[in-house]
């Protein structure tokens, strides 16, 4: 099995539900609350786990620090062996593994835990980022083809979201030239390792998510546009809707969080303008070479 440090062991005991749908682990906000409160008032050389006291004095009540306790105690290691069994690890924020730009520019709101995919190498592969809409036009279809072409000829790593429309277009033409790519998706993995097996053996892909096997749901999906945006050390945004969509909504963030440099072709569109005007800048196959 994959070696977990104790940090990471307690992080994956204290924010998962181990398969345990009737668990209830701490959100990523109140995780972090803990940590902050325990690095203030527990100094390091303490060697020693955690008591009820402890928490108290740290300003939770009896019922809040016992539900704690009762999440460290759980052993997350059978669960993550059941994980690797089913060919897949859990990479933790603490982990040399996780993707480092989602570490460095999320910050705080970078996931806590990430279910990855045999593949785990191209993480840490410079990579460029590919956006749209999923009812893409004709001419943004052929942009995304053309930018899964691109990325894989440069030697980046595409990052995309998996959906239809432009994610799978930029997709299918990085994979069909040789090329690599990340996917963050917006469902658990569980569902999603058949559907892309043969590119994960062949180790051309990785697959990520934030979940095991949770539905598709619309929070998600916004969620994970923002690690697509971070993830990449440039964004081409083939096609988007003003003020509309998850495509609109992610590049419009980037660019107000400065994430990553936001490409868009000169096609004319209303969205496009709107970006540009935001500090996007137009498609050069030139500058992206460079970066």
């Amino acid at each position: 099995m994959y070696g977990y440090s104790p940090a990471e062991l307690g992080l994956v005991s204290l924010c998962t539900n181990l398969g345990d749908p009737a668990r209830q682990p701490l959100s990523p906000a109140a995780y972090r609350h803990l940590a902050q409160r325990v690095r203030r008032a527990i100094r390091p050389a303490e060697d020693r786990d955690l008591c009820v006291q402890d928490l108290v004095d740290l300003g939770y009540d009896e019922a809040e620090a016992g539900h704690i306790l009762r999440l460290l105690d759980a052993d997350p290691q059978p669960y993550l062996r059941q994980l690797e069994r089913n060919g897949i690890t859990l990479l933790t924020k603490l982990s040399e593994r996780y993707p480092q730009r989602l570490r460095t520019q999320l910050g705080s709101q970078a996931p806590l835990v990430l279910y990855a995919s045999a593949g785990q190498e191209l993480a840490s592969r410079p990579a460029v980022s590919v956006v749209g809409s999923r009812d893409a036009s004709p001419e943004a279809l052929a942009l995304a083809a053309q930018a899964g072409r691109r990325i894989a000829a440069l030697g980046y790593a595409l990052c995309t979201g998996g959906a239809k429309g432009v994610d799978s277009a930029a997709l299918a033409s990085c994979l069909d030239a040789g090329g690599s790519a990340v996917i963050y998706l917006p469902e658990g993995i569980r569902g999603q390792l058949m559907r892309y097996r043969r590119a994960i053996l062949r180790g051309q892909l990785l697959l990520l998510s934030s979940s095991f096997e949770a539905r598709f749901h619309p929070a998600q999906a916004l969620e994970r546009n923002q690690y697509i945006h971070a993830h990449g050390r440039a964004v081409i945004v083939c096609q988007c809707q003003s003020g509309h969509g998850g495509s609109w909504r992610g590049s419009e963030e980037n660019l107000r969080n400065h994430w990553s440099q936001v490409f868009v072709p000169l096609d004319g569109s209303e969205g496009t303008a709107d970006l540009l005007s935001r500090g996007a800048s137009p498609l050069d196959w030139a500058v992206l070479q460079t970066l």
